[in-house]
This record gives structure tokens, C-alpha cells and sequence, in this order.
């Protein structure tokens, strides 16, 4: 009988799969609550911020201050500590709930870096193709701003483009 359990148990066991939870392999829902999302596809791939490195740092945070309207999304995606990605996304957001048009500007970024064992790529929207930020939902009383993006990134030294696709983040603000 003890070897009966046993075989049951071992074969329980066996059939189970060390893959990720199917949540965390798409893309967030668009949600306006608050719910620190974030995510898009690069070049067609699911980014989403994973991997904390110690209890101090983050993976993901957004701060927006309300006296400049000025908005800073950074997200990290580390893959297995040799490759290591960042989305960041700084804004002003001067007109509440809209869409954000980016022009090449020195305040207004949306950034991707690609760093691995054999390369450092920095990626930055230019003019090539519409890039933009739309604000969907700002909540200042609750400190919640959620919205879409989508831009055009270019490495200037490798002459690389890549393109962010159907992004979304919904984050309570500090």
C-alpha cells in the first residue's frame, strides 16, 4: 500500500511544470486602478519587470511630480543576471488625460537598453515613426496614472532599430 502511495505521489510530482505561472507570459490587462502594471512588446517579445536583486532595489517604479507634470516610468527585465533590460519613460504630462506626441526633445525620453555579456545597446526615440505616451487615467487625489505607449527606439552606434509595441502601465505614483 506504502508503495502505491509513493508511485501516486512520484508521479504527481514528476508531471509537474517548472514553467512560469501563464499570467506572468502576457501582456497586463489596461486597467486604471492603480494595480502597478506594466508591460509591451520589444521587437515583438513580451517585456514585463521581473527579477529583484535584493530587497533595496526595484524592478519597477513610476514618480510623478505634480508641480512639474512631469511623469518617470522605469521598468527592468533581467533575464538570468548576464542580460539585463530597462524601458524608461520620462514625460511631461501638462494637460491631464490625452495623448502625448514625443518629439525629439532633452526633458521627454522613452528609452530601452539591452545590456548582455557582448553588447550595450541604448535605444532612444527619434522622428523615424509616431512615438507616444497616452494618458488614459490621472487621479492626483489617489495617486494614479495609467495609460498606453508605443515608440521606435534607435542605437545610433549599432545603427539598431527596435519597436515597442502595445504597451500599458497602470501605477500608483510617489
Amino acid at each position: 500500500m506504502r508503495s502505491t502511495w509513493f508511485l501516486v505521489a512520484l508521479v504527481i510530482i514528476c508531471s509537474c511544470s517548472n514553467d512560469e505561472d501563464e499570467s506572468t507570459l502576457r501582456l497586463p490587462d489596461i486597467t486604471q486602478e492603480g494595480l502597478n502594471t506594466f508591460g509591451c512588446l520589444v521587437n515583438g517579445e513580451l517585456f514585463i519587470p521581473s527579477y529583484k536583486i535584493d530587497l533595496l532595489s526595484s524592478n519597477f517604479s513610476a514618480t510623478y511630480s505634480e508641480d512639474f507634470d512631469v511623469l518617470i516610468i522605469s521598468a527592468r527585465n533581467i533575464e538570468d543576471q548576464s542580460i539585463d533590460k530597462n524601458i524608461n519613460i520620462t514625460i511631461k504630462i501638462d494637460e491631464g488625460v490625452k495623448k502625448y506626441i514625443y518629439e525629439e526633445s532633452n526633458s521627454e525620453r522613452l528609452i530601452y537598453y539591452n545590456n548582455t555579456p557582448t553588447c550595450f545597446a541604448y535605444y532612444m526615440n527619434y522622428e523615424i515613426q509616431e512615438s507616444f505616451v497616452e494618458v488614459l487615467h490621472l487621479d492626483e487625489e489617489l495617486d494614479i496614472i495609467s495609460g498606453i505607449f508605443e515608440f521606435v527606439g534607435v542605437d545610433t552606434l549599432c545603427q539598431d532599430t527596435i519597436y515597442i509595441t502595445d504597451g500599458r502601465f497602470d501605477v500608483t505614483y510617489r
